[in-house]
C-alpha cells in the first residue's frame, strides 16, 4: 500500500521532522554551542575573575633560583655586584 503524502500544515511538519532526523548530528552541535554561549553569558564575571587569578599566578609567581648550591651562592656574593637574596620557606 502506497503512503499518501501529507498536505498543508502536516506537510510542513513532516518535512521539518525529516530534516531533523537527517541532520540530527548538526542540530546537536548547534544546541551544544548555544548552551556554551548561554553559560558564558550567565557566568561572565566569574570567568573573568578566574582568568585574572590564573594570570596573576602565572605572571607573579616566584621563579626557581639559578643558584643550585652554597658554593654557587658564595661565588655570586663575592663578585662585587649588588645581590638581592630572598629566602622562602614552605613550612
Amino acid at each position: 500500500m502506497a503512503s499518501i503524502p501529507p498536505k498543508g500544515i502536516e506537510a510542513e511538519e513532516h518535512s521539518y521532522l525529516e530534516c531533523l532526523a537527517e541532520n540530527r548530528h548538526r542540530w546537536k552541535g548547534e544546541h551544544m554551542i548555544h548552551q556554551v554561549n548561554h553559560f558564558v553569558r550567565q557566568n561572565a564575571l566569574l570567568l573573568i575573575v578566574l582568568a585574572l587569578i590564573a594570570g596573576g599566578y602565572f605572571f607573579l609567581r616566584t621563579s626557581p633560583s639559578d643558584i643550585a648550591s652554597m658554593e654557587a651562592l658564595e661565588d655570586s656574593l663575592r663578585r662585587g655586584q649588588p645581590t638581592l637574596i630572598e629566602f622562602y620557606s614552605n613550612v
